[in-house]
């Protein structure tokens, strides 16, 4: 009889959970099919903010853009009176849709600062097409190059972060992650910190600030695999406020 119990609670215990997972799956899947269906009505995302210049309530104030994914979406800088902040942030989206919308969304803006953070959903694909690995790579590299040298043009300081580490991949996830994503991510950002040679370009490390800690307190900054909690985005804020408000000063004296 004892045994008969622990089996139907094992049993029930397992049930639970393939039910759980199942429900996981499903949710996640009809996430991707949604994603999937809007960028077939919007493939570059521009419906997704007003095209026409915001004013600003403070009309002296420096004027930052964030611009780029899902974690620039969901970044959010501490406001202060020396600067506005607009998002320009979109999910899912990979470099090449952040760069084909730059005219629309950043130039009518008229930014003095642009923090960009991107190249995440490009490198996922990895481990979907692991053998198209480098072509990934390269065309990754190419995109935010590009970014940043029509950033440039506008007259704006690029703030170019580094693509931020992943967290934990999800059970559900798996299956199409791979450890060559990891790779690239440290390859493409060895590449991004060349680039703060150019003009008016800072590259903000904000890979290392995530990636160097011990992984329980790591983790605690991740929503999921992808995304960050507000305490992820604080450590980065803790890092990135000096670094912008030395940018915000020189600016300033012109």
């Amino acid at each position: 009889m004892r045994w008969s119990l622990v089996f139907l609670g094992i049993t029930s215990l397992l049930l639970v959970a393939s039910v759980t997972a199942n429900v996981a799956l499903f949710e996640s899947t009809q996430q991707y099919y949604r994603e999937v269906n809007a960028t077939r009505l919007d493939p570059v995302g521009l419906r997704e903010y007003p095209q026409t210049p915001e004013e600003s309530e403070t009309p002296n104030a420096l004027r930052v853009v964030v611009f780029g994914d899902s974690r620039a979406a969901g970044w959010r800088l501490p406001e202060t009176e020396d600067y506005d902040v607009i998002n320009r942030g979109i999910a899912s989206q990979t470099s090449v849709q952040v760069l084909q919308r730059f005219d629309a969304h950043i130039k009518p803006l008229s930014p003095d600062i642009i923090l960009v953070q991107v190249g995440i959903n490009d490198l996922k694909t990895i481990g979907l097409f692991p053998h198209r690995a480098d072509d990934v790579i390269r065309n990754c590299q190419a995109n935010i190059t590009q970014i940043v040298q029509l950033s440039q043009e506008t007259g704006a300081v690029v703030v170019l972060s580094t693509i931020l580490p992943a967290g934990k991949v999800s059970l559900a996830r798996q299956w199409v992650w791979s450890d060559d994503i990891d790779r690239a991510v440290i390859e493409v950002n060895d590449y991004l910190s060349t680039l703060a040679m150019a003009p008016n370009v800072v590259v903000f490390d904000g890979f290392s600030l995530i990636a160097t800690l011990p992984e329980q307190t790591r983790l605690t900054y991740y929503k999921d695999e992808l995304h960050f909690t507000q305490a992820g985005y604080d450590r980065l804020n803790g890092a990135l406020m000096p670094q912008l408000q030395t940018i915000v000063q020189s600016l300033d004296k012109r």
